[in-house]
């Protein structure tokens, strides 16, 4: 998802890290994406040494996921960072197309693609986790947390 030499560095800084996402495999995608966006990945997303960098830029850029497939070290980053994310089987995936204008409610895992109609059902995330995702991670999550027991 990004160039190896950001984790090197222990490059932190997600709003300079978003401008390299996937510059490796798709150059350019980075300065398109919108906060709001989802990333439809028809393979498998966050296999390999997953190094911090590239989650910190997904948060930094505001996107979402939907997947093939989510490894459970990916699935652990996303939620640390507050990434919204799904999984949807490979023949569905395969009903969405670049550009398509979609609607994803990742607590239901119901997608509804404005662009071809209809709607698809993903995998959400475990309730827990997505409430976690909603907080905005781990750390947001944490917070909300305390601030209801001081009450």
């Amino acid at each position: 998802m990004l160039p190896l030499r950001f984790a090197i560095q222990r490059i932190a800084d997600g709003e300079e890290l978003r401008h390299h996402l996937f510059e490796g495999v798709r150059p350019g995608i980075a300065e398109r994406l919108n906060p709001g966006d989802i990333l439809v990945v028809n393979g498998h997303f966050g296999t390999g040494k997953l190094h911090v960098q590239p989650f910190l830029a997904l948060r930094a850029a505001g996107v979402g996921v939907v997947a093939r497939s989510l490894p459970h070290l990916a699935v652990r980053r996303l939620v640390a960072e507050g990434i919204p994310a799904a999984t949807l089987p490979g023949e569905q995936l395969s009903t969405i197309e670049d550009g398509d204008r979609l609607t994803v409610d990742f607590a239901s895992g119901d997608i509804e693609n404005h662009t071809r109609g209809g709607r698809i059902a993903a995998v959400p995330f475990d309730r827990f986790l997505v409430d976690i995702v909603r907080h905005g991670g781990l750390e947001g999550s944490v917070r909300a947390e305390l601030r209801r027991r001081d009450r």
